[in-house]
C-alpha cells in the first residue's frame, strides 16, 4: 500500500491520508478511508482535490461495497 499512486504525486496510503485529510491513517473516519480506497483504481479521475464530486461518487461505491460485503453495517454506512 505504500507504493500505490494516490494522485497528485502522492504514493502510499499513509501519505495520502496526511495529504488529503491532514491526519494519520489510523485517525481517518470510515468515509475518509472509503475515499482513499477509491483512489487507486483511477487516481486522476476520482481525485478529491481536482474533482470532489467524482471523488464522492467513487466513495459512495466503495461504501456500498463495504456494506454489501459486511465490512460495515447499515448504520455505519
Amino acid at each position: 500500500m505504500n507504493r500505490i499512486f494516490f494522485g497528485t504525486g502522492i504514493y502510499g496510503v499513509e501519505r495520502a491520508a496526511q495529504a488529503y485529510f491532514g491526519k494519520p491513517l489510523d485517525q481517518l473516519s470510515i468515509a475518509e478511508t472509503a475515499m482513499l480506497a477509491g483512489l487507486p483504481q483511477n487516481p486522476n479521475f476520482a481525485n478529491p482535490v481536482s474533482d470532489f464530486e467524482r471523488a464522492q461518487a467513487r466513495q459512495r461505491v466503495v461504501l456500498e461495497r463495504m456494506r454489501d460485503t459486511g465490512v460495515i453495517d447499515a448504520q455505519q454506512h
